[in-house]
């Protein structure tokens, strides 16, 4: 069945929800970005939107390198537990779905944000808050339109849909520590590079 006529359409996929979170992350940044040219800008609301920046990126980052490594993971074990047959991509769109945004997000922290401010422990609370939220999303999904979107879900059952969850949790907290790590590493050697 084409998904476009599914309970819940695209946002079925957590590529798709990944990527509305990084095209959010990307609002705010230009916003603030463009509103800093002008002159007579609100400082405030600069700020604000900096600070929603850096508070969805804490989220997106992550979460779409996770997106990003599950989906070429999976895909390189078993292609058809994340791609159903008739959803076939060509290389050039799968590109663009599951590896550019996660490059965008990862240059952009790196290379142009402050380090975030969440702790590993705010990590793994906001990781298990999402996998839960997203579970349940799916199984909503699933009990109107009587499928899953990902095969995945139906072949790894109940208990394997458990472990899948968990294991993402725990995966998108190692990508927030190592991410703040490589990005704290990154600024002290720009920081000695400056004193020599």
């Amino acid at each position: 069945m084409p998904i476009d006529i599914t309970y819940g359409w695209h946002f079925q996929y957590l590529t798709t929800l990944g990527l509305l979170l990084s095209m959010l992350t990307f609002f705010f940044a230009f916003s603030a970005d463009l509103l800093s040219l002008q002159t007579s800008a609100n400082d405030g609301l600069i700020r604000q939107l900096r600070t929603a920046k850096e508070t969805t990126s804490c989220v997106a980052v992550p979460a779409e390198v996770l997106i990003t490594s599950l989906y070429f993971g999976l895909r390189t074990i078993k292609s058809d537990l994340v791609i159903p047959d008739w959803a076939q991509l060509p290389l050039i769109l799968d590109l663009s779905l599951h590896l550019t945004p996660t490059l965008f997000q990862l240059v952009d922290f790196l290379c142009f944000s402050p380090q975030w401010v969440i702790s590993e422990w705010q990590a793994l609370h906001l990781s298990t808050l999402l996998a839960c939220l997203y579970w349940v999303w799916i199984e909503k999904c699933r009990k109107m339109n009587g499928f899953y979107a990902y095969p995945i879900f139906e072949e790894a059952g109940f208990y394997g849909r458990i472990g899948l969850f968990s294991m993402s949790a725990v995966l998108m907290v190692a990508n927030t520590v190592i991410l703040k790590w490589l990005h704290g590493t990154r600024q002290r050697a720009q920081s000695s590079e400056k004193k020599d």
